[in-house]
């Protein structure tokens, strides 16, 4: 038994003890090197939804699969690993923000929600996350090292193809995992730190001698079992998921070792005689004939996988962890685990009487120790593949925003922060009545509850019941956004986090640029020689309000930057502009658009607050928790300055959002295809090239369309739609009811299942399907149905929520 009490000198013996047995002699960057002398590195396993894939699709998975565990040339681990999602850890998280609320009505929503997930069935959710360690066959640094890569690039490219995707795991990512397998109960109050070194992660309890039944490892019980005997074929493909989504807490190790197909082939070639001559003596056992008719079946069909000199044959260790906070508990994980077992044509063994090897081969270390002599079972590369342990649809956090719920575990879906800060940007699509608007209410209802900033361009006036600050903009509406105003002077970049400072004079060339898109979209037909006089009149009309090419820094007064005025002024001294001044005539002066863009921005995102500190008052510029641009009476009658006053907004907003980099910004963006022209592609591309910079400004991009069609239109002169950049960029995709059209066109570069596909095409009644789609993370599919808490609904359709609640719910 290795115990350590918590002081300063037990701590030293801890690390000296435990460094003893832990099979790892050190961590590289990106690899690790075990004590027998091998270097291995560890991939994060994204995995597919198989319960989503017709049967050919699936068959094309696990070929995949089988290709990239041929690859291998020694040695390779597949691992299932099970970690415990509880949700009053997530309820504790909203907890945090009740104190917080603004108001009654955001205290209400917030508790709205923890009365929600505490009045569901389940309270502990599982989540599995999935691992491929592969072991070099060189003992020597730098070709190790060389092999490593290349085979960790070689299995990405196969498994790629079938929407799996590795990500290799750094040294800190590699400790992080460790530590928190080896200090199950420890890591949940104290995670991770940043930069550990191996001896950081070494657990104060392993106790492997109280009893032979199980271990003890940081106050959690343990117990590893073996399977020793395999169904040779299996109908349906993932066939191992069952076991590992089990609701106990367990870890599946499958470590497989190349060994010599040749004395097996004998083997089995002896097999297969002796099954055939037990036939031919014991005709009358009709009972012993069927066993025996299988066992044929079996090794007959191993035999033609081994004839394949391109079919691998490994030797197959697997073991199976419970975890446990009590033996009682221990007790019945054991019992569902070996009945689900049983059920799947398999038989398992306890693994009692091994110190520590168990451990280590559940671990992520593609672990080699003398349990593998004894407990193996030789199976060609097809049939592990057939298992494809990387199956999941569990997507969760124990912090973060719920999006919907699981349709096929019913778990919540939780987009945690740190999977946020990966994939930070979301695109939203599906045809009128799909739920997309529903969808979008409440997510900036739980954005403001976490208290997170949202500006939203609000095209179908479908938030308009959330308060905040709502700016109207229509031929009935007084506010006006100047084309010519600059909020900010920051240049984008392609650099993920720095910010490149500027100054006002670098920026402007860059404003009077984009500014030549904007009058596109007011003059089509626009020529050179218009686009240079507009270059010239702009030029002149800033260099009037002091602003030029060499300015240092931008005025803070919307009075300090010329007009729409201003720029026909400079214009009409200029020849051949006539036909640009007549399509720009509605917008300035007396126009019938002037109003919305001639003359001073009149609105902002932010207000003043004074406040006391000591003797002295300081006047503080805040941002508004919620800005809502309304442009629907433009949408509406479909008002040719729709799109130059869309187009407008959204630059505003992005040069707004770069002003406070470090504060979180929920940027949306609804009904994109308004901005969908193929003679005019500037606008979509701008907002692509908002999804690739936006993280390093704190933003986090929610697109919307119901319209997928016009959004992916294109013309021959360019390479592919504007909209395929953006949804392709967006690693967050909620996919709603479309219609067969839409829904081919985005398979062409999204993949997508049949069934994904006759899931989004809504069946014979679209309108039961309201609110239900796929959403893809990444390249994690999960089947999801949106909903709102009664407080949500409450504000979002007040008469269902009381056709629903009644009067009761709702006092």
């Amino acid at each position: 038994m290795l115990f350590f009490k918590k002081s300063k000198a037990a701590a030293s013996n801890k690390q000296s003890s435990f460094a003893e047995v832990f099979p790892v002699a050190e961590v590289g960057a990106d690899y690790f090197k075990r004590k027998d002398g091998r270097f291995c590195a560890c991939m994060s396993v994204t995995p597919v939804n198989m319960a989503l894939l017709e049967d050919e699709e699936a068959d094309r998975v696990v070929q995949a699969l089988r290709e990239a565990l041929n690859a291998a040339p020694e040695r390779i681990q597949m691992l299932v690993s099970s970690e415990r999602l509880n949700l009053d850890d997530y309820i504790s998280y909203l907890q945090t923000f009740l104190d917080d609320a603004a108001d009654a009505a955001q205290f209400e929503r917030i508790q709205s929600m923890i009365d929600y997930i505490r009045g569901r069935s389940v309270q502990n959710e599982k989540v599995l996350k999935f691992y491929l360690v592969i072991q070099s066959q060189f003992e020597k640094e730098a070709p190790a090292l060389a092999e490593l890569a290349d085979l960790c690039k070689q299995i990405n490219d196969i498994l790629k193809n079938e929407s799996i995707t590795t990500r290799r795991l750094t040294k800190q990512q590699l400790l992080a995992l460790w530590y928190q397998k080896l200090n199950p109960n420890t890591s949940l109050v104290e995670p991770p730190k940043p930069n550990m070194e191996l001896p950081d992660i070494y657990p104060a309890l392993f106790d492997t001698k109280s009893s032979p039944r199980y271990y003890i490892l940081d106050e959690t019980y343990c117990k590893s079992f073996t399977i020793i005997s395999y169904p040779t074929k299996q109908s349906r493909a993932g066939w191992l998921a069952p076991v590992s989504q089990l609701p106990i807490d367990v870890d599946i190790s499958i470590t497989l070792a190349a060994t010599d197909k040749e004395k097996i082939l004998q083997a089995f070639n002896k097999s297969i005689r002796t099954i055939r001559f037990a036939k031919s003596t014991n005709k009358r056992d009709a009972l012993q004939q069927k066993k025996l008719e299988r066992q044929e079946a079996d090794a007959e069909y191993i035999l033609e996988l081994l004839t394949n000199e391109n079919e691998a044959l490994f030797q197959v260790t697997t073991v199976l962890t419970i975890r446990a906070n009590s033996l009682e508990e221990l007790q019945h994980a054991e019992k569902s685990l070996r009945t689900r077992i049983s059920s799947k044509q398999m038989a398992s063994r306890p693994l009692l009487r091994w110190a520590q090897q168990p451990l280590w081969y559940t671990l992520p270390l593609c672990y080699k120790g003398d349990l593998e002599k004894v407990i193996y079972y030789n199976l060609p590369a097809e049939s592990l593949a057939s298992m494809q342990p990387y199956n999941s649809s569990t997507l969760a956090a124990n912090d973060g925003f719920v999006l919907g719920e699981n349709s096929q575990s019913h778990d919540l879906v939780i987009l945690g922060k740190g999977v946020r800060e990966v994939y930070p940007h979301m695109i939203v699509l599906g045809v009128t009545g799909s739920g997309k608007s529903y969808f979008l209410f409440y997510k900036v209802l739980r954005h403001l509850d976490q208290n997170e900033h949202v500006i939203d361009m609000d095209v179908e006036r479908e938030r308009a019941t959330i308060p905040g600050n709502h700016i109207y903009f229509g031929l009935n509406h007084k506010n006006t956004v100047n084309p010519f105003h600059i909020r900010s002077a920051v240049v984008d970049t392609d650099e993920r986090t720095t910010v490149t400072p500027t100054t006002a004079g670098d920026y402007l060339r860059l404003k009077i640029g984009h500014l030549l898109t904007f009058f596109r979209w007011i003059h089509p037909e626009m020529n050179a020689i218009d686009e240079a006089a507009l270059q010239k009149a702009m030029i002149q009309a800033y260099q009037q309000k002091g602003l030029t090419f060499d300015s240092t820094t931008i005025p803070d007064d919307p009075e300090a930057f010329p007009t729409m005025s201003d720029l026909v002024t400079y214009l009409r001294d200029m020849p051949q502009t006539d036909r640009l001044l007549l399509a720009l005539d509605p917008y300035h002066g007396d126009g019938v658009y002037a109003r919305m863009f001639d003359g001073p921005t009149n609105w902002s995102y932010t207000y003043q607050r004074t406040v006391t500190r000591g003797s002295q008052s300081v006047v503080q510029e805040v941002i508004y928790p919620y800005t809502r641009l309304d442009i629907r009476d433009l949408y509406d009658t479909d008002t040719p300055a729709l799109r130059p006053l869309m187009h407008l907004l959204v630059h505003d907003m992005w040069e707004f959002m770069k002003r406070y980099p470090k504060v979180p910004k929920n940027m949306i963006i609804d009904e994109e295809h308004v901005l969908a022209d193929p003679r005019n592609p500037q606008s979509l591309d701008f907002i692509y090239k908002m999804v690739k910079r936006g993280r390093k400004y704190g933003v986090y991009l929610t697109g919307a369309t119901q319209n997928v069609g016009d959004f992916l239109r294109t013309s021959k002169d360019l390479p592919e739609p504007p909209g395929q950049a953006i949804i392709t960029n967006s690693q967050v995709k909620l996919l709603l009811r479309m219609n067969k059209q839409e829904i081919e066109k985005i398979a062409e570069f999204e993949t997508l299942s049949e069934r994904e596909k006759k899931l989004l095409a809504g069946g014979k009644d679209p309108e039961a399907t309201r609110g239900q789609g796929i959403l893809i993370v990444g390249g994690q599919h999960a089947e999801i149905r949106t909903f709102m808490t009664p407080l949500e609904l409450r504000q979002y359709d007040p008469e269902r929520y009381h056709a629903l609640y009644g009067i009761e719910q709702e006092a």
